[in-house]
């Protein structure tokens, strides 16, 4: 449960570190943030890393009116976090022979759940190996991991952008991908062909909900379905993403309303932060591919239109999109905000489509409750 302090008293109680600067500011939260809960994660817990790190990737596209606003929300999530549970004890001193010694230790133990050498593998590499290394020599098994609700891809993807954070931040999803090591996607004789991904992908059968909308049971949901339509689909990596990301941003805009907020957002966060790290590109489009296979097949209610204009309305501004963002309680429109400013910058002739997804879900949150952080007191 997020604590319930307002703007108000976040200011009053934390004014020492409302003070600092931003990098100053994001190297304590990390040290906090960065440190495992015993118990598995739940969805806030599991977010707070990556929310800080889409937090700090936004902050400076923001203007210089919105900052203390959106640095008193840094401070809330470290608050929240702390409230959260009781964190992991100080892991073991380790000296491991290498970098990639402690990456081959730290994925023996994920694959035995060992939990407290996944942690003091993990803790050791935040604080030796670079981001470039951790994606490199983790990528391949993190994405394929739907354990920690997939998000193990978006760690990576985000990771490095903002040089105060460091690698800590893996330890939570590395402890979390430890607890169910089996579940994986299946890459094997998939994205073997040249037929485009997008033709395959605009043909998703509607399977209905598997009885929950987590993300492991909807993607093998529809696991059937990607070997039937990525067997012959071309690895072409750019094209790959692209199709994936028009096709997320389409459910956002086209599909059931139910899952605006949780369930599209995932469909264009987690594929797209696979495609971003440096996989082999038959890997990559395969394992993207099937979980958009699984989240179109599980909540998808309709065929989607790639003619259909996205502008029902006129997209906010950016700074307005990032204001908004930055200042809700929400890690997952915080992340939505920052993939639809990624997928912009990687498909620009689509640019208009992500600016409307992006839109879409900032003003689907203005018609929902809000926790009234900012209600009362000084403003």
């Amino acid at each position: 449960m997020v604590n319930n302090m307002t703007y108000s008293e976040i200011r009053h109680q934390f004014a020492e570190q409302l003070s600092w600067t931003d990098t100053r500011l994001l190297a304590w939260a990390t040290e906090i943030i960065g440190v495992p809960k015993e118990t598995p994660a739940n969805s806030f817990v599991l977010h707070a890393p990556l929310e800080l790190m889409a937090r700090a990737a936004l902050l400076p596209r923001l203007s210089s009116g919105d900052r203390d606003h959106a640095r008193a929300r840094i401070v809330w999530l470290v608050v929240s976090y702390l409230e959260a549970g009781a964190s992991v004890s100080l892991p073991g001193s380790l000296s491991p022979p290498s970098i990639s010694g402690a990456v081959s230790s730290l994925l023996k133990a994920i694959e035995t759940s060992d939990l407290d050498e996944v942690d003091r593998y993990a803790a050791w590499l935040g604080e030796n190996a670079s981001a470039d290394d951790l994606k490199r020599l983790l990528g391949t098994s993190f994405a394929c991991s739907l354990a920690g609700a997939a998000h193990g891809s978006i760690a990576l993807h985000l990771m490095g952008r903002t040089p105060a954070i460091g690698g800590s931040v893996l330890r939570g999803i590395a402890r979390e991908i430890g607890r169910h090591p089996e579940w994986k996607v299946q890459s094997d004789g998939l994205a073997t062909g040249d037929r485009p991904l997008l033709d395959a992908l605009l043909e998703i059968p509607e399977l209905g909900m598997p009885g929950s909308s987590s993300i492991f049971p909807m993607v093998a949901h529809g696991a059937d379905a990607a070997i039937d339509l990525l067997g012959n689909v071309s690895s072409d990596p750019i094209a790959g993403a692209r199709a994936l990301s028009r096709v997320a941003a389409w459910s956002m805009l086209q599909d059931s309303a139910e899952h605006v907020p949780y369930g599209w957002t995932h469909t264009l966060s987690i594929p797209q932060a696979v495609m971003s790290l440096d996989l082999d590109p038959a890997v990559a489009v395969a394992v993207a591919g099937t979980q958009i296979v699984g989240f179109r097949a599980s909540m998808g209610t309709r065929p989607l239109d790639p003619w259909r204009s996205p502008q029902e309305a006129a997209p906010s501004p950016e700074v307005d999109l990032v204001s908004s963002a930055l200042r809700h309680f929400d890690a997952h429109l915080v992340k939505y905000t920052l993939a639809c400013f990624d997928a912009a910058a990687a498909d620009p002739e689509q640019a208009h489509l992500y600016a409307a997804a992006a839109s879409h879900l900032s003003s689907w949150w203005a018609t929902q409750p809000d926790d009234r952080f900012f209600e009362g007191g000084d403003q």
